[in-house]
């Protein structure tokens, strides 16, 4: 006779396997469509979520500690449990930045406190998760549930921002016409490193493309007047021109003030050009990939984006600020994610 456990067992491990199946065929579809769309992170987020569930369904069938268990439909305890680690650590390295230059900023700071009292909640709340009462344990399963949704929330920005950094134009495998460089804050009138990298990055890609068609392609140097009286576009401009590209490959767009407004002033300087349908490599920082591309798609724009090599503290030092605003722009889809939170911290409870 077969054990009813190992029968159970194999039909909650394969349920998983033909879910993450059918995510890993739907993520393949979206990455062909546009890897642009907000859509490939959440696929590929779900991916690894349904992943790391699986390895604990296994863990657990091997007789390893992991959790209380729920039903065959619903992650398992333990998977949300280490989900809700990643982000109140990651909130935590930015400690390292403090004191470096540009580290000091207010958002810095507060995903600084935010990490550090994150996780230590985290650690409060799993020694309160399996303890006696309701009320502490239902209260800690919740503020468990919480983070782990702000870790996939975390998680879909890091994957969109890998997923949609790649330069490809299709079968023909032609190079960009036109190569826009996205500016930064200037500091006392001059590039930064973070800033310099990008337009670094933006000549390297430039140059390519001029090998490939001499003459033809454009390097678009986009950024009007922030916090500075001169213009993004200007510096970097004479630093282009410096570095030997023809002044009549070059076009500043010094209006711009805001990264919407890099991509709309530049589609009309295109357009002014007859332009309209030129292939565009946008060149931006690698933590500023994921809004940049996902704002092109929803500007109807067929640009591609990729990331300029950056320094490690200029990655984590930057990652709050755009985690923010991508919170703060994809609210709709944040708070559905924190809804799912509640109602399985709720199902949890109630099964418990």
């Amino acid at each position: 006779m077969v054990d009813n456990t190992y029968l159970v067992a194999s039909g909650v491990l394969l349920f998983r396997v033909v879910v993450l199946a059918t995510i890993l065929g739907a993520l393949t579809w979206s990455l062909g469509r546009d890897r642009r769309r907000l859509r490939c992170g959440v696929l590929a987020t779900a991916s690894l979520v349904v992943l790391l569930d699986t390895a604990v369904v296994v863990a657990r069938w091997l007789g390893l500690p992991t959790g209380p268990v729920t039903t065959l439909f619903l992650p398992q305890p333990g998977t949300v449990w280490l989900l809700s680690w990643i982000l109140p650590v990651t909130l935590m390295s930015v400690t390292s930045v403090v004191g470096m230059q540009g580290g000091r900023r207010p958002v810095n700071l507060a995903a600084i406190v935010l990490g550090w009292v994150g996780t230590a909640t985290l650690v409060a709340s799993t020694f309160l998760w399996q303890g006696d009462g309701v009320v502490l344990p239902a209260v800690a399963t919740l503020i468990i549930a919480l983070a782990a949704a702000g870790s996939v929330t975390f998680i879909t920005w890091v994957a969109q921002g890998l997923l949609q950094d790649s330069g490809q134009w299709g079968e023909d495998d032609l190079g960009p016409e036109v190569v826009l460089v996205l500016g930064a804050r200037l500091v006392r009138g001059q590039m930064t490193r973070l800033l310099a990298a990008r337009v670094d990055a933006g000549l390297r890609a430039w140059e390519r493309a001029d090998r490939e068609r001499p003459g033809t392609p454009l390097l678009v140097l986009s950024g009007g007047t922030v916090g500075s009286p001169v213009a993004e576009a200007d510096v970097m401009s004479a630093y282009a021109l410096v570095q030997g590209v023809p002044p009549g490959q070059v076009v500043a767009e010094d209006r711009s003030r805001s990264t919407t407004q890099n991509l709309l002033f530049t589609r009309d300087l295109l357009e002014e050009r007859g332009m309209a349908e030129a292939r565009v490599l946008i060149m931006t920082s690698a933590f500023h990939v994921a809004r940049t591309g996902m704002l092109a798609s929803r500007l109807g724009l067929r640009w591609q984006v990729t990331g300029a090599p950056s320094y490690w503290y200029q990655l984590v030092g930057n990652c709050s600020r755009e985690l923010l605003a991508f919170v703060v722009e994809r609210w709709a889809g944040v708070s559905l994610t924190v809804a799912g939170a509640v109602a399985y911290a709720v199902i949890l409870v109630t099964l418990s």
